[in-house]
């Protein structure tokens, strides 16, 4: 993967502004990888909220029917 990659890189070099070009590539992978989990936690919350729902309709109804 990209990531380990990177590491790798990091790993092999002391020099600093390698290290520091090295850093900032891995912070655009992760920034970007956050974003990526926000957006897919957003749509699992979405998707939580209308299961709960759905659930507390279908709990209703086999009440109304004394089950």
């Amino acid at each position: 993967t990209a990531r380990a990659e990177l590491r790798r890189e990091y790993a092999a070099t002391d020099d600093p502004e390698a290290r520091t070009r090295i850093l900032n590539q891995s912070l655009t992978h992760i920034t970007t990888q956050l974003g990526l989990v926000r957006s897919r936690l957003e749509e699992l919350t979405e998707l939580e909220g209308e299961l709960v729902e759905k659930r507390r309709m279908v709990s209703g109804k086999l009440r109304e029917l004394g089950r």
